[in-house]
């Protein structure tokens, strides 16, 4: 969803500054994924698609949401692929998983990713 919302807001800005009409139907209508070159950015496109992930989390897990959303646009912009991105999401889930499966084994149920209850 990220990568998708990251592509429209960097399309759109691009429009917008060419004077496009109506640029954000265009983005979203009449652009391609495929117009998109490897590592390229905007402000605009950074910030809108960090806030739209940030907001997918709880309200506790914003902070690092934020960062993560900024060190996934870093990785992007830097390496010019999107596998690094992937992969470097799926290692943090990786590392994820194992602490999860330790608090149920301690008695915590873990539900949307922060502990709720005791069982």
């Amino acid at each position: 969803m990220r990568g998708f919302v990251f592509r429209v807001a960097l399309q759109w800005d691009l429009l917008r500054r060419q004077k496009t009409p109506k640029a954000f139907s265009a983005a979203l209508d009449e652009a391609s994924i495929f117009n998109v070159a490897p590592g390229q950015w905007t402000v605009y496109a950074i910030v809108i698609s960090t806030i739209i992930f940030a907001a997918g989390h709880v309200v506790a897990e914003w902070p690092a949401a934020i960062a993560y959303g900024l060190l996934m646009a870093l990785l992007w912009i830097l390496r010019k692929d999107l596998i690094s991105c992937i992969v470097a999401h799926g290692g943090n889930q990786y590392r994820i998983s194992p602490l999860c499966l330790l608090l149920r084994a301690l008695g915590v149920m873990v539900k949307s990713r922060i502990a709720i209850k005791k069982y």
